[in-house]
């Protein structure tokens, strides 16, 4: 036909894919897009928060093994104990590794103006959330407890509100923060962030979060890759 333009199939799934939002673990939203060319940057700022002190050893049974984390708390987790937040739930807690998952810019700040050594001052008084020979019955429930409560979860949001300045302005001001992490300037496209709500622990458990957690989980690694 006269005078229509047909647009090529390639720059339609580029259109299609450059439409496509990514949210983060915490609530910041981005285009998928960009999170994807970010990984090698995000990636290596996570690398180097792993060697420092307290980071090298699981925040709750103390186990040498942090290759997943919890991006709303902060702390850096060995694989077992990574299946115990999945299990405690998307309400309280939640987990992914630092080489299939994609990472967003406020999950790698909250790592860095958290990180285990901070941790221990927010959320706990004893060396370890639970022993590695405990049951998994009973981490769980230790991990409820610990982690659910309204204290623990006022001082989780606050450290998410923090980390969800990533559009230029820095994070100074916020508790360990020395303005000079992946928030400070670095420039990241925040789209059309949404405020967390604070979590009740009385409620009972939204399966629905739960589950959007999952399938958030399973999207992600569809796309992103192995660090090298």
């Amino acid at each position: 036909i006269k005078g229509l333009r047909i647009r090529s199939k390639p720059a339609t799934v580029l259109s299609e894919r450059m439409a496509e939002k990514f949210r983060s673990k915490i609530g910041n939203s981005y285009a998928k897009k960009d999170v994807e060319d970010w990984q090698p940057r995000l990636k290596a700022e996570l690398a180097q928060l792993k060697r420092q002190n307290g980071n090298q050893r699981c925040f709750d049974c103390g186990t040498q093994d942090v290759t997943w984390a919890s991006p709303k708390l902060g702390t850096f987790l060995c694989v077992t104990c990574s299946d115990i937040h999945r299990a405690a739930g998307a309400h309280i807690t939640c987990v992914k590794n630092f080489s299939t998952y994609l990472w967003s810019p406020d999950e790698v700040e909250m790592m860095r103006i958290v990180g285990n050594q901070r941790a221990q001052e927010l959320y706990r008084k004893q060396s370890s959330s639970w022993q590695p020979h405990d049951s998994k019955e009973r981490k769980v429930k230790l991990c409820t407890e610990l982690y659910g409560n309204e204290a623990v979860q006022r001082a989780v949001q606050q450290n998410i509100a923090a980390a969800k300045r990533v559009d230029g302005a820095t994070s100074a001001g916020s508790a360990g923060s020395t303005g000079s992490g992946i928030a400070a300037g670095a420039g990241y496209a925040v789209v059309a962030p949404a405020p967390a709500p604070v979590p009740k622990p009385q409620e009972s458990p939204n399966w629905l979060d739960d589950w959007t957690d999952v399938t958030g989980d399973l999207l992600d690694l569809s796309v992103a890759k192995p660090a090298p």
